[in-house]
This record gives C-alpha cells, sequence and structure tokens, in this order.
C-alpha cells in the first residue's frame, strides 16, 4: 500500500477535501522514516540540505544548507523550521554554508511521533 497515494487519494480527491475544509491552506504530505537525519530531510523539504549532523543525547540537529536554501529551510518568520521541529520532535539548528551565520536559527517542540525503542 502506498501511504503517500492513498492520503493524496485518486487525483487529489482526498487532500483536495481537507485543503478546502482548511480554507485554501497549503499542506505538504511526508513520508515518515526511521532515520531521524532523512526524516528531518524531508520534513525541510523543498529545501535541499548538505549534511545533518545528528546529536539523540539532546534530541538536536544540525542542518548545513546553501545559502541560496537558507531562507527556504528556515521559511517567513521562522515557520519551516518550527514547523519542521514540531513535526519530528528535534530542535533543529538551520546554519548556511556560505558566511559564517552569526546565530542559528533553533526551533523546538514535543515530538509528534514517539521514537520508537528498537
Amino acid at each position: 500500500i502506498d501511504p503517500i497515494g492513498s492520503l493524496v487519494g485518486q487525483r487529489g480527491v482526498r487532500v483536495n477535501t481537507v485543503t478546502s475544509e482548511l480554507g485554501g491552506e497549503k499542506i505538504d504530505i511526508i513520508e515518515w522514516n526511521e532515520n531521524p537525519a532523512k526524516f528531518i530531510e524531508e520534513a525541510l523539504s523543498p529545501a535541499k540540505t548538505i549534511s545533518i549532523d545528528i546529536n539523540k543525547e539532546e534530541m538536536k540537529a544540525t542542518v548545513k544548507v546553501a545559502e541560496d536554501q537558507q531562507s527556504l529551510a528556515i521559511g517567513k518568520g521562522g515557520q519551516n523550521v518550527r514547523l519542521a521541529a514540531k513535526l519530528t520532535g528535534w530542535k533543529i539548528d538551520i546554519q548556511g554554508t556560505g558566511a559564517p551565520v552569526a546565530t542559528p536559527v533553533a526551533a523546538s517542540a514535543a515530538p509528534v511521533y514517539p521514537e520508537k525503542e528498537a
């Protein structure tokens, strides 16, 4: 079963219904991944990441992006990185690779899905 296809529905019927109920709000659907770096990368798309360093003890991810991707990853007023942090449950710092970023943008929130123990 294709989970994303099931959510979208045939010709987008399901996702369009939800979008209409939310007053035309844009909806991004991402696939959950057990690997925190891949999950965070998906949550930050369409921004392209260069690297993601994971600190499991602090539940913190440092994400490096090209300078031209930094504003896309952060979003207006930090909205994109905050939503990604809330979705993944990780603190996320976005850093550009060009000139050093004076203050990395950090966001954190309680996890939506608790991490599974192996």
